[in-house]
């Protein structure tokens, strides 16, 4: 399947969530959006980019992205974290991008823009962005959405 400008916001603040949500789509990008992984789990699979704040309502952030990681989703992930301690912790569990909060805006639009030109320079990327596309569950692979 081809690369989309689509991303998942998994923050608890909505504010917070908001103000991430008006960037992205500002962009370009389809965004799907939670406060908590209960909340997104079946659009893993549908996205592209992953917007993680650590601090969430239970199921943390971290363990949200050693989980992608270690089931191999294809996810670019940027983790947002007002503690240097939860962003040394992102770095080391794989997050590809480690962001402090609050954010500079331009610094999160050129992360964004940095992973659409890649994907454009590897020539993946399919302009059709159709919201109504099915968003595959991602229910028997991730112990926190299976055990629901």
């Amino acid at each position: 399947m081809a690369w989309r400008k689509r991303v998942v916001v998994l923050e608890d603040d909505p504010g917070v969530q908001r103000v991430l949500r008006d960037l992205v789509e500002t962009e370009g990008w389809t965004t799907c959006w939670g406060e908590s992984i209960d909340d997104v789990a079946g659009s893993l699979r549908w996205a592209s980019v992953l917007l993680l704040d650590l601090h969430l309502p239970g199921i943390g952030g971290l363990e949200v992205l050693r989980d992608v990681r270690e089931l191999g989703l294809d996810l670019v992930v940027i983790v947002l974290s007002g503690d240097d301690e939860g962003r040394a912790e992102a770095r080391a569990a794989g997050a590809d991008h480690v962001l402090g909060k609050p954010f500079e805006v331009a610094q999160l639009l050129a992360v964004l823009r940095g992973i659409a030109a890649d994907a454009m320079a590897r020539d993946e990327v399919d302009v059709v962005l159709d919201v109504r596309e099915s968003q595959t569950a991602v229910a028997d692979d991730l112990p926190w959405f299976a055990s629901r």
